[in-house]
């Protein structure tokens, strides 16, 4: 079997390929939740459905389960439900 420089680095590879995936929805969400007030009314131009409910939903999805995931906790379950959460996202606001 031949092994490659991937194979040799693949969970410090993984690691920063988390990171650095998780830097966007951390960044995204930061904005989020300190500009509450703006992100609330842009759920309500983008017709959200109960716009405070969607833009906590937002701000928890993006910061907080972004932040679990870089700390590694429960990376898989967690991983699974923000890439529902961006399929749903997609769906209701980028048309």
């Amino acid at each position: 079997m031949r092994y490659t420089l991937f194979d040799s680095r693949k969970d410090e590879l993984i690691l920063v390929a988390r990171v650095l995936m998780m830097i966007l929805f951390v960044l995204f969400g930061w904005s989020k939740l300190t500009g509450f007030t703006g992100t609330v009314s842009l759920m309500v131009t983008e017709g959200a459905p109960l716009p405070t409910v969607a833009a906590v939903i937002a701000v928890v999805m993006e910061f907080f389960v972004g932040i679990a995931i870089v700390l590694g906790f429960y990376t898989r379950p967690l991983a699974l439900l923000l890439a529902l959460y961006t399929l749903a996202a997609a769906m209701i606001a980028h048309h």
